[in-house]
């Protein structure tokens, strides 16, 4: 099976987002995702070069997505906040 059997053709468009270290408010932080729909597929996760200490942070952290807009995504820590920038790759289907 290949990306045409399943309706991806062209479909598939990624960003680096940045959670900034400075952006947390109430343990949630709301980033720009360019080309994101307001209620379109996606993934959201760390990019294969994260750093140890993204890596680290955002595990601490439990991150997750827990809202989304019109170019926007919302990502809530429920554990500590993290003191580290931490970057997340989205893909938009």
């Amino acid at each position: 099976m290949n990306r045409k059997d399943i309706g991806l053709t062209n479909r598939l468009h990624s960003e680096i987002a940045t959670l900034a270290a400075s952006g947390w408010s109430s343990g949630t932080q709301t980033v720009n995702v360019p080309g994101l729909g307001a209620s379109q597929d996606g993934v959201a996760g760390m990019p294969q070069d994260a750093t140890e200490e993204e890596m680290y942070a955002a595990g601490e952290a439990e991150i997750r997505v827990t809202g989304q807009g019109a170019g926007t995504l919302t990502f809530t820590a429920e554990g500590t906040i993290p003191e580290t920038d931490i970057r997340v790759f989205v893909v938009m289907m």
